[in-house]
């Protein structure tokens, strides 16, 4: 669809999302049938794209299907898992509130007590939980305290990072796909500004994400500097090497949520290019701060103490130091903004 088409109304979208729903002869078991059919031919990967393109407004008896197979993903399960709205019942029992039936319940369960019993085997495809995730992660951990003999009970691994291949669903694979099994249906829309709660999200994580690896890249360029007498700095030594660390476990959570966001959005991570910035931000640090040591130098060989001197090192200091906060402010917005979301 060209962008100028992209102006529709939402009677025009309520009509698409019906084809794409209702079977044209109204027979929704000959759809649901053709559906499975068709995932017994695909493999692990078009499974999972075909469950992040989902509509859930559809039969999910296919989801279902994919979530008890033995070469089910670890990824496809979670994706599944977490969009069913798995705290439901949980809160409800907690409350010793009444609970209605829903078919979502019962898969819910299987894949909860599959988790849990280190069922999934397969891990090839990359997922991460998304902010939400956790909090409802801690929420069932409380609703399952309250109940007596709860049907399921949430385990780490519904939250914890996959490493492994980009997958997600898009045009090509759902056209490839044939015309009763897809679900949904895609828009080619223009190009927006429109700013998104998941893409502030993700800008706020980005920022920090950068000034560490700018940071981390100093403290390798100082620690250069001790590692030449280490019987005189090993304490420093030590301290680089724990904020290292300390920045790099901050580094890898919040690169996780912007995956995660990213993926709530559809778009495909660019997990390469992420990985050569990060490194570019690193060997920028490392320059800056050689680059600063090389000024110090040239104060010292000066050996000039008076105010003066000082006063003008404070400001070289303040003016080397500022551009580069701000630029890296500046840049971890527009590369949210413009390039992971875009």
């Amino acid at each position: 669809m060209s962008a100028a088409d992209a102006n529709l109304d939402m009677e025009e979208l309520r009509r698409r999302a019906w084809e794409t729903t209702v079977p044209a002869n109204g027979d929704y078991q000959a759809q649901a049938d053709e559906r499975l059919d068709w995932l017994g031919q695909a493999s692990p990967e078009e499974w999972h794209r075909f469950a992040t393109g989902f509509n859930w407004s559809d039969d999910i008896a296919p989801l279902y299907w994919i979530a008890r197979h033995e070469q089910c993903e670890m990824a496809t399960a979670l994706h599944v898992f977490w969009h069913a709205c798995p705290e439901w019942e949980l809160m409800k029992l907690a409350g010793n509130e009444p609970i209605y039936e829903r078919d979502e319940a019962m898969m819910v369960e299987y894949i909860a007590k599959r988790i849990a019993a280190k069922g999934y085997k397969r891990r090839k495809i990359a997922w991460d939980a998304e902010p939400m995730h956790k909090r409802d992660f801690e929420d069932m951990k409380g609703f399952v305290s309250k109940i007596d003999d709860p049907p399921w009970r949430p385990h780490r691994d519904m939250i914890k990072p996959i490493w492994g291949k980009e997958v997600m669903d898009g045009p090509e694979a759902w056209e490839e796909r044939p015309e009763n099994v897809r679900t949904g249906f895609w828009l080619d829309l223009p190009k927006s500004n429109i700013v998104t709660w998941d893409m502030r999200e993700a800008r706020d994580e980005m920022r920090p994400t950068f000034f560490n690896l700018f940071a981390i890249g100093g403290l390798i360029a100082a620690s250069f500097e001790f590692v030449n007498d280490p019987a005189k700095w090993w304490l420093h030594l030590v301290g680089a090497i724990v904020m290292i660390g300390w920045w790099s476990w901050g580094i890898s959570n919040s690169t996780s949520t912007v995956r995660s966001l990213m993926r709530s959005e559809m778009k495909t991570v660019p997990t390469q290019q992420m990985a050569i910035i990060y490194l570019a931000l690193i060997a920028l640090g490392v320059l800056w701060l050689k680059a600063y040591f090389g000024l110090s130098a040239l104060f010292a060989e000066a050996k000039d103490t008076s105010f003066e001197a000082r006063a003008i090192k404070a400001a070289i200091c303040a003016v080397w130091i500022a551009p580069f906060w701000f630029g890296l402010r500046w840049l971890s917005e527009q590369y949210t903004y413009r390039v992971l979301f875009r």
